[in-house]
């Protein structure tokens, strides 16, 4: 049986959209000065879609000017770049657990059967919460 071409065209159209869509990539550049809608903060807190979040359950080091050594300076820009490039190269999916008292969302970002959070930790660059910040000055 002959087809006219227009069906032809209709099935491979038809075809075309209806197979599966890649996942979006979401890109955290580190967040600058301006508004804040997607961006890392640094390597515990990061905003997406317009939400400030905390990791739960790790404490990265703090950037300047709160760090209170070179060292841990420098440990935190690692933590914020590898955060920011793990979210960007990876799908997850976030769990939520309520506010800190700076009224940022607690949440775990899941990377397959991790957490971002766990990621950082097992690389060295943050560690585990223990209810106050970590010394990172040696």
């Amino acid at each position: 049986m002959v087809r006219p071409i227009h069906s032809m065209i209709a099935v491979a159209l038809l075809l075309l959209t209806s197979s599966p869509a890649q996942a979006e990539r979401v890109q955290f550049p580190i967040c600058g000065s301006g508004k804040r809608i997607t961006c890392m903060v640094d390597g515990d807190t990061l905003w997406y879609q317009g939400v400030k979040y905390r990791l739960e359950g790790i404490d990265a080091p703090e950037k300047a000017p709160r760090h209170k050594c070179m060292q841990e300076g420098l440990q935190a820009r690692m933590a914020t770049e590898r955060l920011a490039e793990m979210m960007s190269k990876n799908d997850f999916t976030i769990t939520t657990h309520g506010k800190d008292r700076y009224g940022r969302t607690l949440a775990r970002f899941h990377i397959g059967d991790t957490t971002a959070g766990q990621m950082l930790v097992n690389e060295g660059l943050a560690k585990v919460w223990k209810g106050r910040k970590a010394e990172w000055c040696h």
